[in-house]
């Protein structure tokens, strides 16, 4: 699931599901349902390969594991990468 194979589709992957998150994401700090809604409009009339709300928490949960995202004090998350660019 975490990688694509001749079974898995890159878009039902959690690697290809997290590059449409961060792209959601961008260089804003959400709470995880303002980026699930965001999230949500990049599907538009292809509501059939949206992934499921529990999903999309595990690839929450994955690319936090991979220091993909972080969280601050409020709870929202942002793109962990961009925070070191701007140092």
């Amino acid at each position: 699931m975490v990688l694509p194979n001749k079974y898995i589709t890159l878009d039902e992957s959690y690697i290809g599901i997290a590059a449409y998150a961060l792209e959601a994401l961008g260089e804003e700090s959400l709470y995880v349902d303002a980026l699930w809604r965001k999230f949500q409009a990049q599907y538009k009339g292809n509501e059939k390969l949206l992934p499921s709300y529990i999903k999309f928490v595990y690839v929450i949960i994955f690319m936090f594991s991979y220091r993909m995202i972080s969280y601050n004090k409020r709870g929202e998350v942002f793109n962990e990468n961009l925070k070191f660019a701007d140092n």
